[in-house]
């Protein structure tokens, strides 16, 4: 918890604090519901509930109604992404593996059974509940033989990971034809420190900006084929809102949300050993 929220809550107490965070919902709310009318969606068009969102991470539903939303959203994203750039015949003849799933349902919207990788039995469990297979484990060593897959994806794991090479290069191994994944979109590469009483993995380690992402990639034989930048909020238009939005601007949050994620998808050449970055940028 931030300082100045500890300082907060010392003052007029934790209660109040959660009272103004509910009534300033529908301000926080605001520029998120401006990204998802822009996208030409709304919340019935979402194919993850409400409830779903609540224990998407498998923690008991404890979410506020800004981050299930969040979730939602993300999630809604995902599959309209996988379908435009995969296409709906690649999607039907792949077998796929999902690193860092936490509910399988991308798989389940996709109509695949592909095997969903997750370090958090409880998030395997959910998995399982949710129709899906899912498997204890680690994406820095995936306990699947080499080109067993034809696509590897994972969405907001590989920033977990102390050793990111390693695990883009696992899933470089499994996968026959593609490799997705989706990153934090931050402007600027960060390096974050370990938080205090989280487990190693838990907090957020390396969050790569696009171009030091993309000179990673060359060391491993990959071929950048598509690059999208999910943006998450947009400017409201009701001019209240859109102060509060202005008020709050951070350079890469807002109300402790990243603002954007970038999504990639990249054909695995087992041939080659790695690619020069300007071929690599070129691509898009």
């Amino acid at each position: 918890m931030s300082k100045p929220r500890e300082i907060l809550k010392g003052l007029i107490g934790s209660g109040r604090v959660v009272a103004i965070r509910n009534a300033a919902m529908p301000l926080r709310l605001a520029p998120l519901q401006q990204a998802i009318r822009n996208r030409g969606w709304w919340y019935d068009d979402f194919a993850m509930t409400d409830d779903q969102a609540a224990t998407h991470y498998a923690d008991d539903g404890v979410r506020d109604r800004f981050s299930r939303t969040v979730v939602r959203f993300f999630h809604q994203y995902k599959i309209d992404f996988l379908l435009k750039t995969l296409g709906s015949q690649c999607i039907a003849e792949s077998q796929f593996v999902e690193i860092g799933d936490s509910d399988g349902l991308v798989l389940k919207a996709l109509g695949k059974t592909g095997l969903s990788i997750t370090d958090d039995p409880r998030c395997a469990r959910q998995v399982e509940a949710n129709g899906g297979h899912a498997t204890v484990g680690l994406g820095e060593k995936i306990d699947l033989p080499d080109k067993s897959v034809d696509i590897a994806m994972t969405f907001e794991t590989l920033e977990h990971s102390l050793n990111p090479v390693a695990f883009l290069s696992e899933m470089c191994r499994v996968a026959r034809a593609k490799v997705v994944i989706s990153i934090p979109g931050v402007s600027r590469t960060i390096i974050h420190p370990r938080v205090k009483g989280l487990r190693v993995g838990e907090a957020h380690f390396f969050e790569f900006c696009k171009d030091d992402f993309l000179r990673v990639c060359t060391h491993l034989p990959l071929r950048l084929a598509s690059h999208h930048k999910m943006k998450v909020f947009a400017s409201p238009r009701n001019p209240i809102h859109w102060l509060f939005y202005k008020a709050h601007w951070n350079r890469e949050l807002f109300n402790g949300c990243l603002r954007a994620f970038d999504f990639y998808v990249f054909d695995v050449k087992h041939e080659d050993q790695g690619v020069d970055f300007h071929e690599s940028v070129a691509l898009y």
